[in-house]
């Protein structure tokens, strides 16, 4: 593209430069005189440099489909996020999945460095039914704070490697940082479910990176917690505070425009 905003500023310069001496041989005179090739010269010199402006600021946006401002749109180096999808947790992995599918139309390998989420919303789910509970935790490959500042970012290095004009596809499952008392809310009631919104990012290849949007993270506090079809059994319509926070922590999730979301919240949508 630099080439193109060079070529653009000689043109214009070639086309002043022309018309500038052709006034000076002229004295400064202001009487009409028949076109010559100068002035021809001088008209296509300027035409080509405001032409290659115009290119220059229309390319990004022919290049990525009418939208060089699109997160999942192919960056400078080829790669391209194909899809960003939020899995729920099962027996094997109790906490919730990021999915990313990726493809690279480049010409050379692209490496993977890092998965970063920037944390924009945090709420609980709690536990509205009295009944016990004992300690536990667990690690994962991306573990997020219990009680996080918004604006928070979690890192994790990655390593990985997408060849020209392949596809990949990895999960980064994520749980909780380790704690040594079970969390509650601002109540006493024990929590279930630690609710994130994040805006999700990939590096790679040096300094690049890769936006993916933004995801709705539901994660349980323990492994017993998780499992079931839906959030309904945090969500009953009970004239009771303890399920109206929950249900306002749902709706306010719900909102976030265009955020990946499980099935299960997805399934939880009344």
């Amino acid at each position: 593209m630099a080439w193109l905003i060079v070529a653009s500023v000689l043109f214009v310069v070639a086309g002043l430069l022309v018309l500038y001496f052709r006034r000076r041989r002229s004295h400064g005179s202001l009487r009409c005189e028949p076109w010559t090739r100068q002035d021809g010269l001088a008209a296509a010199s300027l035409l080509s440099g405001v032409l290659l402006g115009v290119l220059t600021l229309v390319l990004p946006f022919l290049m990525t489909g009418g939208n060089a401002n699109d997160p999942r749109s192919s960056d400078s180096a080829g790669l391209e996020l194909v899809d960003l999808a939020v899995l729920d947790e099962s027996e094997e992995d109790p906490g919730p999945g990021i999915d990313f599918k990726l493809r690279n139309t480049g010409s050379e390998v692209s490496f993977l460095t890092e998965i970063t989420l920037t944390i924009i919303y945090h709420g609980e789910l709690v536990i509205c039914e009295p009944g016990g509970y004992k300690l536990s935790s667990y690690s994962y490959d991306l573990d997020l704070p219990i009680n996080p500042v918004i604006g928070q970012q979690v890192i994790v290095r990655i390593s990985q490697e997408i060849r020209p004009n392949h596809t990949d596809r990895f999960i980064a499952r994520v749980g909780l940082e380790s704690f040594t008392e079970d969390p509650t809310d601002a109540s006493g009631l024990p929590v279930g479910f630690e609710v994130y919104i994040v805006e999700v990012e990939l590096s790679h290849d040096g300094s690049r990176t890769l936006e993916g949007g933004d995801a709705v993270l539901i994660v349980p506090v323990k492994a017993e917690y998780g499992g079931g079809e839906d959030y309904s059994g945090y969500l009953l319509d009970e004239p009771d505070p303890c399920y109206n926070h929950n249900r306002a922590v749902i709706d306010q999730v719900l909102r976030a425009e265009g955020a990946a979301l499980s099935p299960k919240l997805t399934a939880s949508v009344p």
